[in-house]
C-alpha cells in the first residue's frame, strides 16, 4: 500500500510508521531481513508467535506472523533506511538472525 508523506521513526526499543496502528518493538520480531525487487528496498519482519501486525489495512482477517515495509516511498535513500533498521535491530537482539 502506498503511503504518501510516510513518516518512519527508529527509535533504540522499535519502530513507529505512519501506515501502523501501533508502534513495532524489536522485542516482537523474531528475524529481519531486506529484499531488492527492481528499485524497491522492502524490510520483511517475522513476528514473535502470538504477536499481532500493526498494519492499519490487512487483506486476509486472521493474523499472520509477518509484516512488510517498502522504504523506497520514504524522502531519504531506503537502502540507507533498511540498513540503518537492521543495525539497530541487530544490536537490540544479537541472538537473533538478520539478513542483509
Amino acid at each position: 500500500m502506498l503511503n504518501r508523506n510516510a513518516h518512519l521513526t527508529l527509535g533504540s526499543e522499535g519502530l513507529s510508521f505512519s501506515g501502523w496502528k501501533n508502534p513495532l518493538p524489536f522485542s516482537a520480531v523474531r528475524t529481519m531481513s531486506v529484499t531488492r525487487k527492481g528499485a524497491a528496498y522492502i524490510l520483511h519482519f517475522r513476528l514473535q508467535p502470538g504477536i499481532t501486525s500493526p498494519a492499519k489495512f490487512r487483506l486476509l482477517p486472521f493474523r499472520l506472523p509477518f509484516l512488510s515495509l517498502n522504504v523506497s516511498y520514504l524522502d531519504a535513500l531506503p537502502l540507507s533506511i533498511a540498513e540503518e533498521v537492521l543495525r539497530y535491530y541487530t544490536r537490540q537482539n544479537p541472538q537473533t538472525s538478520s539478513e542483509p
